[in-house]
Parts: C-alpha cells; sequence; structure tokens
C-alpha cells in the first residue's frame, strides 16, 4: 500500500485546498482585527457605557469567527465561479472589505477613533451591499454568506453610533 494510495488522482482535493486557502487569508486579516481589537476592549471598550443591547465582549470572538469564516467561505465561491469581469471585481471589492474590517478593529478599538471606524464600518457595509448583489449574477452561494457580515455590521455600525451619542 503506498502512503498517498487514497488520495484522488482527479484533482477532487483542490476546492478543499483553495478554500483552506481562502479562510485561511479571510481568519489572517480576522487575527490582525483581533490584535487591534484587544488592544482597547479589556481596558477601554469595557469602561463605555453602552446600549443594553450590546454585544457581550465574551461574545466578540466566537462571533468574529462566524464573520470571518463566512467571507472566507464566501470568496472560495466567487474564486469557483467563472472567470469574468464580476468575479474579479467580487474578488477586489471583499479583499478590500477584509482590508477595511481590520482598520477598522484598529481604528476604533485600540485608536479610540469611533466617527472613523463608523466611516470605515460604512464603507465596508456600501461594498458589502453591492457584492451581495453582484454576487446573485456571478457566485450565487456566496451571496447569504455576504449578508450575515452586512447583518452584523449593521448592528455593530447601531452599537458605535450609541456608544458615540451617550455622554462617557
Amino acid at each position: 500500500m503506498r502512503i498517498n494510495e487514497d488520495i484522488p488522482r482527479d484533482g477532487s482535493l483542490r476546492p478543499t485546498i483553495q478554500m483552506l486557502g481562502w479562510l485561511t487569508l479571510a481568519y489572517f486579516f480576522g487575527f490582525i482585527a483581533y490584535e487591534g481589537r484587544n488592544q482597547g476592549l479589556w481596558f477601554w471598550y469595557v469602561s463605555l457605557r453602552k446600549p443594553e443591547w450590546a454585544l457581550p465582549t465574551w461574545a466578540f470572538t466566537p462571533a468574529w469567527t462566524l464573520l470571518y469564516g463566512a467571507l472566507g467561505t464566501a470568496l472560495w465561491h466567487i474564486v469557483r465561479a467563472p472567470k469574468s469581469s464580476s468575479r474579479n471585481v467580487l474578488l477586489v471589492q471583499l479583499l478590500c472589505q477584509l482590508i477595511l474590517s481590520a482598520a477598522s478593529a484598529w481604528t476604533f478599538f485600540s485608536g479610540h477613533f469611533m466617527g472613523a471606524s463608523i466611516a470605515l464600518d460604512l464603507a465596508q457595509g456600501v461594498i458589502l451591499v453591492f457584492a451581495a448583489i453582484l454576487s446573485r449574477r456571478t457566485a450565487i452561494r456566496a451571496t447569504p454568506l455576504l449578508v450575515l457580515p452586512l447583518t452584523f455590521l449593521a448592528y455593530f455600525i447601531a452599537v458605535e453610533f450609541a456608544i458615540l451619542r451617550t455622554p462617557q
């Protein structure tokens, strides 16, 4: 029995390896955001007056793990779509969204610049809306995976606005 006898020869592992690559890329940006978040989460964010409906601090890590996983999986579905200019635009949009997400975490939690963070989050929201619309024609399986981060982003923007408006 050869060592790699159980590996299919028809290349069927390629999609799995690609998916792991895109998940790794998404989680890389998630790690950058995580590092920025940890700069201010336990000393600054916990001391802020937040609305009662704000996410508890312990829930950030599981929520972000789910969201970055959804983005990585969406990227994988987009890459698997037939080559087109729409597919390329989607890839660029989601890569920009990942960069903005990491920048937003650093801006909000580490820099304490709530207004700038809201602007970055709104830019992410615009990108995700257009990506979700475009993915319906290009990679339909990516669409619901983009709605999840968009929903959470809208929620977090609402929390940021509530914190910004509350006297500290």
